[in-house]
């Protein structure tokens, strides 16, 4: 499904992997983002950076 993807891992601010892939479905194309952050912090970064994230993506939706 996905045509071209590629994977991230970080150590800061805390071990995670991303994702970003493109793909076809249909003859339209989209763009993937996902991530997963590990480890003791993995939550507490996750809640402290989330509105941050979603922000940027109603920027992106927006356009």
């Amino acid at each position: 499904m996905y045509d071209k993807s590629v994977a991230i891992r970080t150590t800061e601010p805390t071990t995670g992997i991303f994702e970003l892939a493109t793909m076809e479905w249909g003859g339209t194309g989209a763009v993937v983002a996902r991530g997963y952050l590990y480890g003791p912090a993995g939550a507490a970064v996750r809640d402290r950076e989330q509105p941050s994230w979603e922000a940027w993506a109603a920027k992106l939706a927006e356009a």
